[in-house]
């Protein structure tokens, strides 16, 4: 008789140690899962920067080489661009729609809510004509005349959202992927750097 209770007792014991290594199992399957899922987050989000950083730079790099002519910029990328300007060249900004790998899409603003739904990733270059003495106090103690762009880069993820952030809308737009503000000293006359 008392053989058969030490069984049942063993049978018992082991059933509940395998329930509890059952259990730790389990906890460390799901911490596990939710730290791959983090990680996969952290690597999303730093090859959209790397790609996003990649793309801005090179607009960044057309920005300066046109004196940040608006004109000049939207020359670059005719068939990508929706451009929205002032009377100068220098006062607006420029939206270019990117597909989920950082391509420009073609020929946007054919039909703006057909290219809402395909953007993943937007750019948005806004630049302001103003006087330097302004955009340069806090940066040099020397005050420079004349005219500078004040201007600056937004690269932003809308695949979630399908809607288009506008130039006007890009200061406001929350938590952009990247944001590169920049300044373009233009000179003693504003027409001096368009000509």
């Amino acid at each position: 008789m008392r053989d058969g209770f030490n069984k049942i007792s063993s049978s018992s014991l082991f059933l509940t140690e395998l329930i509890i290594s059952l259990f730790f199992f389990a906890i460390t399957c799901a911490v596990c899962v939710q730290i791959f899922a983090r990680a996969y987050l952290v690597t999303k989000r730093a090859s959209d920067e790397t790609k996003a950083g990649l793309f801005a730079d090179s607009i960044a790099q057309i920005y300066i080489s046109c004196g940040g002519d608006l004109s000049r910029i939207y020359d670059e990328f005719p068939n990508y661009c929706i451009m929205s300007k002032d009377d100068s060249q220098s006062t607006g900004s420029i939206i270019i729609c990117l597909d989920k790998d950082f391509n420009p899409i073609m020929s946007p603003a054919s039909d703006i809510n057909e290219t809402a739904n395909n953007t993943y990733y937007e750019t948005v270059i806004t630049t302001k004509l103003v006087y330097a003495d302004d955009l340069y106090k806090d940066y040099s103690d020397n005050s420079r005349l004349g005219y500078a762009s004040d201007a600056c880069i937004y690269v932003f993820n809308t695949s979630h959202t399908h809607e288009l952030i506008t130039g006007e809308d890009a200061k406001d737009a929350a938590s952009p992927i990247l944001q590169i503000p920049m300044g373009l000293y233009l000179g003693l006359k504003k027409e001096a750097a368009y000509e």
